[in-house]
């Protein structure tokens, strides 16, 4: 059997705090303890390496991110609130670059 526990409207899921526009966020789940489900930190300007508990669900969290930065980037008029695009590396890495074969 499966149950689902009831899910309370009157607090959020997850909450982010920290320096959005230097990348240095932590996600803490709804509660007393607020236990730290994730943690991102910049790598360079336009990356940023996010590290997930077992559990946490990435799917929301990894949206959360991406609104946080989409929002920072538009006020800094780096890029237009309609546009934006973020690599997302599965590992928190970007993939070593293939050397040329001869």
């Amino acid at each position: 059997q499966v149950f689902a526990e009831p899910v309370r409207m009157d607090s959020p899921l997850y909450t982010f705090t920290g320096d959005f526009a230097e990348h240095s966020i932590r996600v803490t789940e709804r509660g007393l303890d607020g236990r730290l489900v994730a943690s991102s930190e910049s790598q360079d300007e336009d990356v940023a390496q996010v590290k997930m508990e077992p559990g946490a669900d990435a799917g929301v969290i990894l949206l959360g991110l991406l609104a946080i930065d989409k929002i920072q980037r538009y006020r800094q008029g780096r890029t237009p609130a309609s546009t934006f695009s973020m690599p997302v590396f599965a590992g928190g890495a970007p993939p070593a670059e293939k050397s040329p074969r001869a």
